[in-house]
């Protein structure tokens, strides 16, 4: 364990990014966040809670806007989020 820390430490020393790489497996920061935010909006999606837009889930999980959503949620699933809320409700 203590090997992993000072791992993760150099790593941190040596710009960080590869400490992020290393101790999560996603390229960089961004791509982990978004992933926690995609998640967190296929459970929304799935919600049978009424008819959320798009665009307020996007908003509550922290994009600024739908365009950086579509594209972080089908890098993440390999399809749209409308695609992907009917596949899931089916």
């Amino acid at each position: 364990m203590e090997e992993e820390v000072h791992g993760l430490a150099v790593g941190v020393a040596d710009g960080g990014h590869r400490c992020i790489s290393a101790a999560t497996g996603f390229p960089n920061f961004n791509r982990l966040i978004n992933h926690y935010r995609v998640e967190d909006a296929k459970r929304r999606l799935r919600s049978p809670e009424g008819e959320v837009s798009i665009l307020n889930v996007a908003l509550d999980c922290g994009f600024a806007s739908v365009g950086p959503f579509n594209r972080a949620f089908r890098d993440e699933t390999g399809m749209t989020p409308r695609a992907w809320r009917a596949q899931a409700r089916d």
